[in-house]
């Protein structure tokens, strides 16, 4: 039961580190264009401040595409606050990562001299769910170690102490 504890909590806190640091969860998959960028405010909590994200995009024609990362999300779109722009992809394809900060946002868009779309999939951390899995993981392997520990004393000192002798019952007097 003890090896149990420290094996799920090694198996938890790998899965919150994964979950919580790594964007493998898609979140959006759909087509922009010029006039209609991708806005999405990020919520979570996260111990680095910010969640981890990544867009995929492809296009049907040369564009050049953008991702901003900012504090507020206005709403007519604009970003305001602590703005931060990634540096332009031109082509057919690409990937852009990043991170958001934490209960901040993001704009994707496009630039073309031709009506072109641009497919995106937005894939983010999930941050909040591998904060609680690492916190549980990590108490369970402390769970498992302790009690580890305390058996292992507990037996230590029952063979340390010797059992009292007693002498050997004498046989009764003859009648």
């Amino acid at each position: 039961m003890r090896i149990g504890f420290v094996v799920v909590g090694v198996v938890l806190v790998l899965l919150g580190a994964v979950l919580a640091f790594v964007p493998l969860i898609q979140v959006a998959s759909q087509t922009i264009t010029e006039g209609t960028p991708y806005e999405a405010n990020v919520t979570g909590v996260s111990v680095t401040g910010s969640v981890p994200a990544s867009v995929s995009w492809s296009s049907n024609a040369t564009i050049s595409i953008e991702v901003g990362t900012c504090s507020t999300l206005q709403s007519n779109g604009m970003c305001s606050g602590s703005v931060s722009l990634l540096p332009i992809q031109n082509g057919t394809s690409g990937t852009f990562s990043f991170s958001v900060p934490t209960g901040g946002a993001f704009v994707v868009a496009i630039a073309s001299l031709s009506a072109a779309t641009a497919s995106i999939t937005v894939k983010l951390a999930q941050s909040t769910i591998g904060l609680i899995l690492l916190i549980v993981g990590i108490l369970l392997l402390i769970v498992g170690l302790v009690l580890k520990r305390k058996g292992s004393k507990m037996a230590a000192s029952s063979m340390a102490a010797p059992m009292p002798s007693t002498p050997p019952a004498s046989p009764p007097p003859p009648p």
